[in-house]
């Protein structure tokens, strides 16, 4: 029986002038991953790379406070500011290079500041919000710049987004969140396992499938089920397309895939489709702001589909308050105390025909409450009480603490965070969990 773990092939992309960081070099130590480090510098081409493309698994571009976002006129005429800094033309136009000459390979980058609010600051000039769209060419506008994010570059949405906007897989802090990058090795490490096993093992007639957005193939069922939150949590996905592995014609392939096929699938771990109550949905959402300094908690959404709130739909039997906690680790790996209520609505509508609301009618109850991150965990310094989710999966790509002036340069999937941050920020009324109850 073959290894679930598999040798990774990875290439460490570096500043140039810089050393890799001890911890990444601790992880990538404790995969068994084979390194090859490559450095690279502002407006210069791609380093060559003696390996083909299909034996790089891993590319991680390590970055620091260095990285500078120049304003789009800048950017688009391809300028560099001068010095050791990675302009942020320069430093996008890599990562859309790796994307596009390794579409295969995992891609993540891995910012190293220490997340210190009186650390160095990520410079950004004006038209950081058009310099930063999804499409870099479409830069145009002059809107001022929001204030720079204190501490990791994982905590800037701006710089998320632009980088996912690149087609990178994964965007993380080593020293925030080293368990996210060893987790993400992890699981690469296992689908190629998985892969090599099935092509070796031919005997055994294991069903492969091809990647619906990518061009890797050899991918087993459970590879496949995995593959796709991992590589893919940001990619746009059609509005209508057959499932590879049944050939389901469905809405939305990810959670038809995550829900109806691998360990959940085959009953070994729970579903959404099969778990669902029977009349009402009860759902939570969280309005969670940072006292320190005044940021608001937003979650990255699946598809591209951009920033909201952290919540979701309450399990059998769970109190909506719990949901709401729980949600919001799930979705942004931050531990919240639910302080009060902003609002409850009450929706009957008759159900679209998707895998949770099979033609049928329904009521959903939808609680937003109000909650502020808890005091860290002493015992637990690798993991600060507001550090943000960065490990791309089903739950979301992952999350950013952002300013009511960021807030308008982000693309939103709903409009809730406009109405109720500023609301918050402003005074407004939020009742007690008392109303809640009997």
């Amino acid at each position: 029986m073959a290894s679930s773990r598999s040798s990774l092939h990875v290439v460490h992309l570096l500043p140039h002038g810089t050393q890799p960081h001890p911890t990444l070099a601790g992880i990538l130590d404790s995969q068994n991953a084979s390194v090859v480090q490559k450095h690279f510098e502002p407006g210069k081409a791609l380093p060559k790379f003696s390996e083909k493309s299909a034996q790089v698994d891993v590319f991680l571009v390590q970055c620091d406070r260095s990285v500078t976002l120049p304003p789009p006129a800048k950017e688009l005429a391809g300028s560099s500011s001068g010095g050791a800094s990675v302009t942020s033309a320069s430093f996008l136009q890599l990562l859309h290079s790796l994307s596009s000459s390794h579409p295969t390979a995992f891609i993540c980058v891995c910012t190293v500041d220490p997340p210190s609010a009186t650390g160095s600051e990520l410079s950004r000039p004006e038209s950081v919000g058009a310099a930063f769209a999804p499409s870099s060419a479409a830069a145009s506008g002059a809107a001022t710049a929001p204030a720079p994010t204190a501490g990791s570059g994982t905590d800037d949405p701006l710089f998320r987004w632009a980088c996912f906007a690149q087609s990178v897989h994964m965007v993380t802090a080593l020293i925030a969140a080293p368990r996210d990058l060893t987790e993400a090795l992890r699981q690469v490490a296992a689908i190629k396992a998985q892969r090599e096993a099935a092509a070796v093992d031919k005997a055994q007639h294991v069903p492969v499938y091809t990647c619906c957005w990518c061009p890797q193939d050899g991918l087993p069922e459970d590879a496949l089920h995995a593959h796709l939150p991992l590589f893919h949590a940001h990619t746009v996905q059609p509005h209508a397309q057959p499932c590879p592995i049944c050939s389901k014609q469905c809405t939305r392939l990810g959670v038809h895939l995550f829900n109806d096929h691998g360990p959940q699938g085959r009953g070994e771990l729970a579903s959404e489709t099969r778990t669902r109550p029977n009349v009402l949905y009860p759902y939570a959402l969280v309005v969670a702001r940072r006292p320190r300094d005044g940021r608001f908690l937003v979650v990255q959404e699946f598809a591209s589909s951009g920033y909201w709130l952290p919540g979701g739909r309450a399990e059998n039997g769970e109190p909506l308050s719990e949901a709401a906690v729980r949600e919001t680790i799930e979705e942004a790996g931050v531990r919240v105390k639910i302080k009060g209520v902003l609002r409850m609505e009450y929706h009957s509508n008759a159900a679209r025909d998707d895998a949770l609301r099979e033609n049928a009618s329904y009521a959903r109850l939808r609680v937003l409450f109000y909650a502020e991150p808890v005091e860290g965990d002493e015992e637990d310094e690798d993991s600060p009480s507001d550090a943000c989710k960065t490990l791309p999966n089903y739950e979301s790509v992952g999350a950013a603490w952002i300013s009511l002036e960021e807030l308008k340069h982000v693309r939103l999937r709903g409009s809730e965070p406009q109405k109720w941050f500023p609301y918050v920020a402003e005074g407004g009324t939020i009742f007690p969990l008392q109303v809640l109850k009997e």
